[in-house]
């Protein structure tokens, strides 16, 4: 299946959360090979922007401490400067854009079984949970609302 590295990244969390649930082998072993994969593109993310932040900015310089001692120049903390933003900005959302294959397809919503799990996750995971025949009688496409459902008359 394909998603955008921002729908990977933004859903990393509640991916582990229904990760961490109890299901059989074959559920277990899918998400499993799902939450791999996504750990490993938003680490490399976050390294590409770290990178990124570090090339279109200029490191801050944290308060003294107590003594008035400054930590180490390699420990202070980056910050884009104002002349990239829009540079830095473009270049995250690109990137942010790009679509990621994972393993396998979305999971059919009754492999989750009677799992005990906050809407709240599975709304983070409409391009992970496939709602099925049932959801979309209902105007649901992947636990959204159908455009006709969302804005009606």
């Amino acid at each position: 299946m394909k998603v955008s590295l921002g729908e990977i990244n933004n859903s990393l969390a509640a991916l582990r959360t229904l990760a961490s649930l109890k299901f059989p082998a074959r559920v277990a072993y899918r998400l499993g090979r799902v939450l791999k994969t996504a750990e490993s593109e938003v680490a490399d993310f976050k390294r590409i922007n770290d990178e990124t932040v570090r090339r279109l900015g200029a490191p801050v310089k944290p308060p003294p401490d107590k003594d008035g001692n400054l930590p180490p120049e390699e420990a202070w903390g980056w910050q884009v400067t104002p002349e990239n933003m829009a540079q830095f900005v473009a270049e995250i959302t690109e990137f942010l854009d790009e679509q990621i294959e994972l393993w396998g397809d979305p999971l059919p919503l009754e492999l989750l079984g009677d799992v005990q799990i906050e809407p709240q996750v599975l709304a983070n995971l409409d391009w992970l949970i496939d709602g099925g025949e049932q959801a979309d009688a209902q105007g649901l496409v992947n636990g959204k609302a159908t455009e006709a459902e969302a804005h009606p008359n």
